[in-house]
């Protein structure tokens, strides 16, 4: 496995999993894992239930963790925990959650001699990562440690399966075979599924935990995220669509992990808009302001809505629409709706130009314009892409972007960017950082930017989907970046969404937001790549009196409720006055 280059003063932990000295080891065992998490959990119950593990001490195990891997004091503590059922593990970014997968599934397979284990993750990067976390840290035979995706003839996929001890895979892969029947999963003894706050509505997780349930002869679920959700409804949401048991919730004030996160600094940057971009956003919002009214007067939304209506209150009269659509017969209440489906498209393309010059800047509501123009003159566009386009030509919206960008007047925040990227790398010539944009026109203009500024070692990181002519990044690309950013080769990493979730980016000392998510999830996986093994710093752009400032309050507000939840599951609901009664 590829590693990042270790500062000399520290010393090597290529699974970055050492820990301080635990007291209790007296014995300095490091190994097998079964003493190991006994011994961390100090509890009579855990301890019995590990004991056909710890009797195996003195016999050959099939599978264990390698020699020189020593689970933290918390993933020990965790690890007991989960071996009693199915348990959705809360752990901040960075912090060994697969690891704990791995410890489990070594476990489970010495408790089921002949079963499998299979770790589910919501990208094919990161089902890549995790087989090569679990070649790195168990000795289960690389050669049964199987990858398997979409693109692998189905045939062979079946075959695989049958040689394999632990199958990685993408939820959506491992639905469609099980549902094409290529394979059972009587004989899974450990379903692990990753970033499993995504478990909500119609996303894979969800069927594939009852399927599970249902047909396993004996199922046992492992569910982790950093981030679960803002509320307890929204996690008891995902305990149920994944039959979870028990919760193990840690966070960076836990004493157990505080040892191994350092503090970071978030500093919010507060930018005012130039002024050519008033008469733009005017224009946009005389628009966006019609069908506000209209969604008003039509009472598509609670009346308390009516003062805050959004993008997202939008997308749920959409969404109702549509589904009212499917069933309806009456011929006059089907035309009313395609009529609101078709304002409401309009809106919603208003509303996203409107972002994207508040909070990107006109070079990105250029391309949205110029693009949403050339497929108007296609035979197949609707009505509504053409109905915003007509308003875009009426307002001089087109016109006056262009002027704006053959002018060379860019958002302000690109300018306050490269500034504070340069000055940090000059001060810190040997640190790495991270800048997320939501856009990749954005990300595409920030790497230009940065490289015009002198910076060299700079790279966009994008996605692999593709979007009209503009090509999606392979996984190939997608990994050779990651080894070249903690090889060194790449300083700054200018990424969109892709690199929020999960992947091993590496350690980063500085992550910069060019705008604001309003997702507390999002926020708290972005902020999680730095502060790992020194202290790191967070800065976030906010563009004064525009979206970015509705989603930083937003944001804060969810992420302020996430906290309080989680807290709540680990000491339990506040007292109430009964509970001082006599």
């Amino acid at each position: 496995m590829n590693q990042a280059p270790r500062d000399p003063h520290e010393p090597h932990d290529p699974h970055n999993l050492h820990q301080p000295h635990d007291p209790h080891d007296s014995q300095g065992t490091r190994d097998p894992l079964a003493a190991q998490a006994s011994r961390a959990s100090r509890d009579p119950q855990d301890e019995q239930a590990l004991q056909p593990q710890q009797e195996s001490q003195t016999k050959q195990i099939p599978f264990a963790l390698k020699g020189a891997i020593t689970p933290r004091i918390y993933q020990q503590r965790i690890f007991v925990k989960a071996t009693a059922g199915n348990t959705l593990v809360v752990l901040p970014t960075g912090l060994g959650k697969t690891l704990i997968a791995a410890m489990l599934a070594v476990f489970k397979l010495n408790q089921n001699p002949g079963s499998k284990v299979v770790f589910l993750a919501p990208t094919k990067p990161l089902v890549e990562q995790h087989g090569k976390t679990f070649a790195g840290c168990t000795t289960i035979d690389p050669a049964r440690l199987v990858i398997l995706t979409g693109d692998t003839d189905a045939d062979k996929r079946g075959e695989a399966w049958r040689q394999a001890t632990v199958c990685f895979m993408t939820p959506q892969t491992f639905q469609n075979d099980i549902e094409k029947g290529l394979y059972a999963v009587d004989d899974i003894s450990l379903l692990v599924l990753d970033e499993a706050h995504r478990a909500v509505g119609e996303y894979a997780y969800c069927a594939i935990a009852r399927y599970y349930k249902e047909h396993a002869a004996s199922p046992h679920v492992l569910a982790m995220t950093a981030s679960p959700g803002a509320t307890m409804e929204q996690i008891d949401g995902i305990k149920q669509a994944l039959f979870i048991e028990h919760v193990e919730v840690r966070d960076e004030q836990d004493p157990d992990v505080k040892p191994y996160v350092h503090d970071t600094k978030t500093e919010w940057k507060h930018v005012d808009l130039p002024a050519e971009f008033i008469g733009i956003i005017k224009s946009l919002e005389e628009e966006h302001d019609k069908v506000i009214t209209f969604i008003k007067e039509k009472k598509l939304v609670p009346e308390d809505r009516f003062n805050s209506i959004n993008r997202k209150d939008m997308l749920g009269v959409n969404a109702r629409v549509a589904a009212r659509l499917k069933t309806c017969r009456d011929q006059q209440e089907k035309s009313d709706l395609f009529s609101i489906l078709k304002i409401l498209a309009v809106g919603l393309r208003l509303s996203h130009a409107l972002e994207l010059i508040e909070t990107q800047g006109a070079t990105a509501l250029l391309k949205y314009l110029e693009d949403a123009d050339e497929k108007s003159r296609s035979p197949e566009a609707s009505g509504a892409l053409r109905i915003f386009v007509d308003l875009v030509y009426q307002k001089n919206v087109l016109v006056l972007t262009r002027n704006l960008v053959n002018a060379g007047i860019s958002h302000p925040k690109i300018s306050i960017l490269t500034n504070i990227v340069t000055d940090f790398l000059r001060n810190h010539p040997e640190s790495r950082v991270i800048v997320f944009a939501n856009f990749r026109v954005t990300v595409a203009m920030i790497v230009s930017e940065l490289k015009v500024r002198g910076i060299d070692k700079v790279e966009r990181f994008i996605g692999q989907q593709s979007s009209g002519r503009e090509k999606g990044m392979t996984q190939k690309k997608q990994s050779e970046l990651i080894d070249r950013f903690h090889g060194g080769e790449i300083q700054v990493l200018v990424a969109t969404s892709v690199a929020e979730e999960g992947l091993d980016i590496g350690e980063v000392d500085m992550v910069v937001f060019y705008d604001v998510v309003p997702s507390a999830i999002r926020t708290i996986q972005r902020r999680g790549r730095t502060g790992r093994k020194r202290k790191g710093k967070v800065i976030v752009l906010v563009a004064k009196n525009t979206r970015d400032e509705s989603y930083y309050h937003a944001e804060k507000n969810k992420e302020k409720r996430m906290r309080a939840t989680l807290k709540e599951m680990k000491d339990g609901p506040p007292p109430t006055l009964d509970a001082f009664k006599k």
